[in-house]
């Protein structure tokens, strides 16, 4: 097997490293990030269309942008100066809050249009990014590595999105929690870095030998789109067909995530518990708790609580309106859980229904039976 020389392999992997840091930050913290600066509601809308736009952005980045360097070549240079400016559009995002967008737009809501603001830089973020790293830095490899080690080199890059979430979520996730979280240094850092990054490459990257295609743009474009070449690559295509089934699937939940942790379920810092199970409805929930500090993990489980019983009034039903009942427990223990939650739709305007129906939520589940 012909072997990766040492400075490629640094190349592949820092520069790899520092673009999933940049991916991290777009995918996971920017939706958290509106939900901080927006309380009036908003958000829900602001997040689905940054979702979509950030998508769209990055799906015709790297068609254009990727057929575009296969007909001029310079995947170096496009990669140097795309991780520059994706790295000063990351750090971008720290200017961004309440006080100052109020300063900037007085008659105007800040939360909304500080939303707006994000959208609107994520989407520069996300030409500039998928044009470095997608169109680019993956075509750079695939060129710069043959059939034999192919695999190899692959799969390290493949392990870096979970190694980049792994290294900000410990280090620097802190950053976003508490009453007075400090966003605006937690993009500094993450910007700088992919910054650095981009001006390593100048001496980190290999020269490349500048391959053109013949073909004119416009048809490089097409070429993929094309029937024949779909089925000349039935395999390949599937493949393409399950995974975007599998990424639209993702982009359902991975947006929210974040938010659903620390707001849903309270989790915040660096201590989170995962529900694996039970065996049948006897049996306790088994939790064991990650501790990111030490990396030990302990077993906890969930104890029978004394029943608590409580008179509550629904004034009216409105057919269609949600309605829900939040029990929280005060004086709990580090990680006894505190809050739960019962909700129903009216479906009609008789309120004993709605009430009957969040008792019987509340009676019939186990992780209630307490209450």
């Amino acid at each position: 097997m012909e072997k990766v020389g040492l400075r490629k392999w640094i190349s592949f992997i820092v520069i790899g490293l520092a673009g999933q840091f940049a991916w991290c930050i777009e995918n996971m913290y920017l939706n958290k990030f509106i939900f901080y600066l927006d309380s009036s509601g908003n958000y829900m809308q602001l997040i689905s269309i940054t979702v979509a736009l950030s998508a769209t952005t990055a799906a015709l980045t790297t068609i254009f942008i990727g057929s575009l360097i296969d007909k001029i070549g310079h995947r170096k240079l496009i990669i140097i100066i795309g991780y520059i400016l994706w790295g000063i559009s990351t750090i971008s995002f720290g200017f961004i809050n309440v006080e100052n967008i109020s300063y900037l737009f007085p008659t105007l809501n800040a939360g909304l249009v500080c939303g707006v603001s994000v959208i609107l830089l994520d989407c520069i973020m996300t030409f500039f990014g998928s044009s470095a790293n997608d169109a680019c830095f993956n075509s750079y490899v695939t060129r710069e590595i043959t059939n034999k080690n192919r695999g190899k080199v692959e799969g390290v890059l493949s392990i870096l999105p979970l190694f980049a979430m792994l290294v900000i979520f410990v280090g620097l996730n802190g950053l976003t929690d508490g009453e007075n979280p400090r966003w605006d240094i937690f993009f500094y850092i993450i910007g700088a870095i992919v910054l650095v990054v981009g001006i390593a490459s100048i001496f980190l990257l290999p020269k490349e030998e500048n391959k053109k295609q013949e073909d004119n743009y416009l048809k490089i474009i097409t070429t993929g789109f094309s029937l024949k070449t779909i089925k000349e690559n039935k395999t390949l295509y599937l493949v393409f067909l399950a995974y975007m089934v599998y990424g639209i699937s993702s982009q359902i939940y991975f947006p929210y995530l974040m938010i659903y942790f620390e707001y849903g379920l309270g989790f915040s810092g660096f201590d989170f518990s995962l529900v694996l199970g039970r065996k049948d409805n006897i049996n306790p929930f088994v939790i064991p708790e990650v501790n990111f500090k030490t990396l030990t993990v302990e077993k906890a489980t969930n104890q029978p609580a004394k029943t608590f019983t409580a008179k509550m009034t629904i004034a009216n039903a409105v057919a269609g309106k949600n309605y829900t009942i939040i029990v929280v427990k005060k004086g709990v223990i580090r990680h006894e859980r505190n809050t739960w939650t019962a909700t129903c739709m009216a479906k009609s305007t008789t309120v004993t229904d709605v009430a009957a129906n969040l008792v019987k939520q509340f009676n019939g589940s186990s992780e209630t039976s307490g209450i």
